[in-house]
């Protein structure tokens, strides 16, 4: 209840968008290894591309669809890895880190374009049937 990501006002996105960039460019300098570059855009994809969408998608459904693009832009143009790093994989997730299979699930929906039945699905699990999901 009182993480970032559900206290996050509007004007506070590109901020945080601009911190996660900013690490970025620390690991990139320090010539960090790819596989430290695929855990960062596995963080920037859970925490942008599903809790920021998911804050967006319950306070403001008429504008998500643009919010969705203008995220999977960013996500795109900065955190490229996380269509393809085997820590989003549902295999690797499956096998290795069963924590992480609910986000490898939810990319795959992403990819799919399925991700607004996810939401949908989400909001019905939690808010109607009481279940607390844990990412």
């Amino acid at each position: 209840e009182g993480s970032a990501m559900n206290t996050l006002k509007e004007n506070e996105t590109e901020s945080i968008q601009q911190v996660m960039i900013n690490i970025k460019d620390e690991y990139t300098k320090n010539e960090c290894s790819k596989e430290k570059m695929e855990v960062l855009s596995s963080m920037a994809f859970l925490h942008f591309g599903i809790s920021l969408m998911l804050k967006v998608f319950e306070n403001n459904r008429k504008e998500f669809k643009k919010e969705y693009k203008k995220n999977l832009k960013f996500l795109d143009k900065n955190f490229i890895e996380w269509r393809t790093t085997k820590y989003l994989k549902i295999g690797y997730t499956f096998f290795k880190c069963r924590k992480n299979l609910k986000v490898a699930i939810v990319k795959k929906m992403y990819i799919l374009n399925l991700f607004t039945l996810f939401l949908n699905t989400y909001k019905f699990v939690t808010e109607k049937l009481k279940i607390d999901i844990k990412w």
